[in-house]
């Protein structure tokens, strides 16, 4: 679990309504899926504006979230931030403890033999228990 204050470290923060020392379970932008000490994060995205499932958030029993404009929502906790499309991989990097900087990342490109390439160099790492 995190503060809230830690997900947002390092983010140019417009306005904070709450308590920042509250603890998070987890980050999510799906209200479908979000709890109790869940922070939902609104996203606006192509087809649909995740402010439009604030709501169905909040009836979830979240109580953090991280949004573009401000709901009118009572007891809750609120971020606001310009771009939350934009911040949303720093939130997460905040949140699992910059595990992205560790992660190794391997790019085969070309006309053919991708697959192949792909499936002979996963086989020789699983050997190598890398």
């Amino acid at each position: 679990m995190k503060r809230v204050s830690e997900i947002i470290a390092g983010l140019p923060v417009e306005e904070v309504i709450g308590d920042m020392n509250a603890l998070v379970k987890t980050i999510c932008y799906d209200s479908r899926q979000v709890s109790e000490q869940d922070a939902f994060i609104a996203i606006r995205g192509f087809k649909h504006d995740g402010h439009q499932f604030i709501e169905q958030a909040y009836q979830n029993g979240c109580r953090v979230f991280i949004v573009e404009r401000t709901p009118q929502l009572d007891d809750v906790i609120i971020v606001r931030v310009k771009d939350t499309r934009r911040w949303l991989p720093f939130m997460a990097k905040n949140f699992f403890n910059n595990v992205v900087d560790e992660l190794k990342i391997v790019g085969i490109t070309g006309t053919n033999g991708k697959t192949t390439t792909a499936y002979i160099f996963h086989s020789i790492l699983k050997k190598a228990h890398w």
